[in-house]
Parts: structure tokens; sequence; C-alpha cells
């Protein structure tokens, strides 16, 4: 495979036959836009006392106090909710540094539109700062889709936007819990979900970027860890200005068509116990784990089956103690471990 002429043999590959020198990781993009006009706040009305026509919502109480009761989904909209992801809370408030005046003037103008006022709170810690704002149902719709601390995500409405709508989001986020650092954009979070969303927003806008975990501890205290998203100078340059930084630059992986292409940085593995789930999908077996395709071993546990009622034993192909045997059984065959389950069994005779 070579980039300038890419020509792909794409295989399926046994995990116990993967070679990091020989193989590369195929992720897929989806690239499927679904989108919607408007959001109606009148179906987050949890309470009584909320009226509502054609154009506004408002409570009986202060009927002077109306907010708009569909929201467009537009480029406003994205990048609201991208920085709400990265710097609100579903409870009022959005933190900013109080520098950025040009950032906050852009959410209170949004939320203002809304028909949804904004009170300003100084903290007297350095340049913290943050906008409290009101609005019952568009509170519960965010506290709905964006939940909070660690759970923290975008809409799930939101993956199937169309990806300039989705560049908007990205953008909002960066502006919440970004940095640019030698030419390069890294993003921080204590959300998986909200890294991996973000992750797969750029990769619909043809975007690499790499997440990476980070522990941490503050004060003798372990803390929830980070989800870095880091850009390269190559990815940076092609978010911000849309060409490379340097053509000699170029990083471990690559998008062809409809795949993020990686070479396999290192392979682990490990003896452990877990429990095991037989996922299904409709009209294909296969489905997507933390951006890589999978599916589930169906021959394996076939195999495994078809041994346990021949053995009268509980079977597993792969369970052998350390001299190589199936551990319970009269069998006394030594298998090599990288074989596959179907060679073993048929050593053992089981199949034919």
């Amino acid at each position: 495979m070579y980039r300038n002429k890419v020509k792909l043999d794409i295989k399926e590959v046994n995990s116990q036959n993967i070679k990091k020198e020989k193989h590369l990781l195929l992720t897929p993009i989806n690239r499927e836009i679904k989108n919607i006009n408007n959001i109606d706040l009148k179906d987050y009305i949890k309470s009584s006392g909320w009226m509502y026509d054609n154009n506004n919502i408002w409570h009986y109480r202060n009927k002077e106090k109306k907010y708009k009761r569909k929201i467009q989904i537009d480029k406003d909209f994205a990048f609201f909710i991208g920085h709400f992801a990265g710097d609100g809370c579903y409870s009022g408030n959005i933190a900013f540094n109080k520098k950025d005046m040009n950032l906050i003037k852009k959410i209170r103008t949004y939320l203002n539109k809304l028909g949804i006022i904004c009170r300003d709170r100084k903290n007297n810690f350095g340049n913290a700062f943050a906008l409290e704002f009101s609005c019952i149902p568009f509170q519960n719709f965010l506290k709905r889709h964006c939940k909070k601390r660690e759970n923290k995500q975008i809409p799930d409405f939101c993956m199937k936007l169309s990806p300039i709508l989705q560049k908007e989001i990205f953008e909002g986020y960066r502006c919440a819990d970004g940095t640019y650092v030698r030419n390069m954009i890294i993003t921080a979070t204590i959300s998986k979900k909200l890294a991996y969303q973000m992750r797969t927003i750029l990769l619909r806008n043809n975007i690499i970027g790499n997440i990476r975990e980070l522990k941490r501890h503050r004060y003798e205290k372990t803390n929830l860890n980070q989800f870095w998203i880091e850009l390269n100078k190559n990815e940076t340059s092609k978010y911000l200005y849309g060409k490379l930084y340097s053509k000699y630059e170029l990083g471990r992986s690559f998008i062809f068509e409809d795949y993020l292409i990686s070479t396999i940085y290192k392979i682990e593995k490990r003896n452990e116990i877990h429990n095991v789930y037989d996922l299904q999908v409709e009209d294909d077996v296969s489905f997507v784990a933390e951006g890589i395709a999978v599916h589930n071993c169906v021959d394996a546990l076939c195999l495994a089956n078809k041994g346990t009622q021949i053995l009268g034993v509980p079977f597993a192909v792969t369970d052998f103690d350390k001299s190589g045997t199936i551990p319970g059984s009269d069998l006394s065959k030594t298998f090599d471990r990288d074989e596959t389950d179907l060679v073993k069994l048929i050593k053992m005779g089981i199949i034919k």
C-alpha cells in the first residue's frame, strides 16, 4: 500500500495471527448524514405551568418572559453545544476565562437570541468567569442529551449532522477545553465518550485526531483520567487552513475513502478472565467498538460447544494449563497457543 498510489487488499485476519509489521488497522468512518431542522422545547416540559404557541414558550407566572419554542440546528447552535460540552453545566452556567471577551459575547448573544437572559458571575479565583442562565425546558434538553462530568457528551443526533456543522461543534469544544501548542491542537476531557465523539467528528471532516489517556494525581489523590485529543502539525494545519503543514511530516495514520488506516504500534496478549457477550447486529455480524471493526467469534463458540458435547466437560479451546493441554479432559495432546481453534479441534479428532 502506497500513499500516492493506494491499492487496498482488505482481508479479515484472525486476531491471533496479526503481525504489526505485516498488517494495518482499518477503522470504518460513518459518513451517513441525517440533518434535523430544529429542537422543540415543548418536548422538554416536565412541570405544570408552562404555556406555548407556535413561536414561543413561557411560564404563566411570567408571561412577559418568552423563549423561542423551536431552536434551529445551525452553526450557532453547533458552536454552542460544542462549547457547552466542554465548559457548561445544565444547572445553568458556562465557565470562561474572563479574558475571552469575544467568546463570552458570542455565547451571550446566542442565548439572548433564544430569549434567554444571562447574568454575569464573577469569581475571586484569578481569571475565572461564568455566565448564568435560566430556562427550564432548555436546561432539561441539556440535562437529557449532554449529561455531566465524566459522562459528558454531545447529543447523539449531532453525530449524523453534516460535517460542516460538526466542525463548528468541535470548534466550540476546542474554544472551551482546547489549547494550541507548538503548532498543534490539543483538547482534554474526563469523559471518554465525549473524546471519541469528537474524534469521530474530526474523521468525518477528514481530520485525524489521536486519543491519549492520561492518569492524573493531585495532592496525592487519584483523579479521574483525562482523554486528550491531539492533532499533529499536519492535521492542525488541515483543520485551520485546509492545507498540510509539511509533506515530510506524515503521521502513522491516513484516511482512504471511508477508512482510517493506521499502523499497528504494539500488540499485547493478556491472560485474563472476563464475561463475554453475544452482540447481534442486524444485516451484519460486525460492529464498531472504540473505533475498531470487530465481530463475535461465532465459529469458535460453535466449535467449543461441539467439544463440550463430546468431552462431557465445560470446554474452551483457548483454555490451556501451563503444559499446553486441555484441563479437565483425558486428552494429552499438546497444542501451539498460536494455532486457531479449528486446527486444535481437528488435532483432537473432534472435527474431521
